[in-house]
């Protein structure tokens, strides 16, 4: 239908602020790949970040809605002949704005993403919830940005935002980067249960993740897994930590995963023993720590 070289065509909506021109500039515009070939980059609002000057690069700005019509693309298509592009769109035109539009060949539809202003998420959801969800509905994926690792709504922002549209993906970042966070829904087993047993590396690797950021909601269950036993230097004797080497990255890229666990056998354990672990969760000062953390109390340790 497009021959043999498609155009694609991105869309990178949200309100004015949102972040949508600094994610273009150092997720896209930075990557060498891209500026070696033509991109033309449409921005539908000027916000106070400027485009960066790149290879390959051709910016121009669409003032009006009524602006963005058949023939204006085709004469950037003919004009420019861009290799990919990419629209900086003004979230309150409506996305059937664009995508009412019969795009020239060989462009087609690739991806449109959603950035939203996580310290702002409320005051727009609230008043204007419409535009929220004409955004949502045309979206593959939502980055919020400018979180507060303790301050923002995490959850509460998720389940808005895929009550719109369940498939779509939703990505937290803050000053730092990307916040990796996991949601109850995503977990491989019940929070309601008393017992949790961890079969595999994946719901082991969930558990360990989920238990550093919310270790308060572990607390009193208990975990049943197979894995390793480490025996650190400077642990008390009743202590070490039962785990598993997990691969992070690469299969070069391997590491020992645990947490600190008592057992008044713990002595009898050597470094890299295959265990089978039954234990208490809690969270309270350790010493091995430093501060306070989640803790296991072994109810049984089987040699394998």
């Amino acid at each position: 239908m497009f021959g043999k070289n498609p155009v694609p065509v991105f869309i990178i909506n949200g309100f004015l602020e949102a972040g949508k021109s600094t994610f273009i500039n150092e997720a896209i515009l930075s990557d060498p790949d891209v500026q070696k070939s033509k991109t033309l980059c449409l921005v539908c609002e000027e916000g106070e970040v400027e485009y960066k000057e790149a290879k390959n690069l051709t910016v121009i700005y669409v003032e009006n809605k009524e602006d963005m019509t058949e023939e204006f693309l085709a004469g950037l298509k003919k004009k420019y002949n861009p290799d990919r592009v990419i629209i900086e769109f003004n979230g309150m035109w409506g996305m059937d704005t664009f995508f009412d539009l019969k795009i020239p060949a060989p462009w087609r539809y690739a991806e449109a993403m959603t950035i939203i202003d996580g310290s702002t998420f409320d005051t727009y959801y609230n008043n204007m919830r419409s535009i929220f969800t004409d955004m949502f509905k045309s979206s593959v994926s939502v980055m919020v940005n400018r979180c507060d690792r303790e301050k923002t709504a995490f959850a509460e922002i998720r389940r808005n935002i895929r009550a719109v549209n369940p498939r779509i993906e939703v990505m937290f970042t803050d000053e730092k980067g990307m916040i990796d966070m996991i949601f109850e829904d995503e977990l491989p087993y019940s929070l309601d249960d008393e017992v949790l047993e961890l079969k595999n590396d994946n719901e082991y690797l969930i558990w360990y993740m989920d238990m550093m950021d919310n270790a308060d909601r572990y607390k009193g269950k208990t975990v049943i897994f197979e894995g390793l036993a480490a025996k650190p230097k400077g642990f008390r004797p009743d202590y070490f930590v039962p785990g598993r080497q997990i691969m992070t990255c690469c299969e070069d890229d391997m590491s020992f995963l645990g947490y600190v666990c008592n057992w008044e056998g713990a002595k009898e354990l050597k470094d890299y023993d295959k265990i089978k672990v039954t234990a208490k969760i809690d969270n309270r000062f350790c010493s091995e720590y430093g501060e306070k953390g989640p803790v296991l109390y072994a109810e049984k340790v089987e040699k394998l």
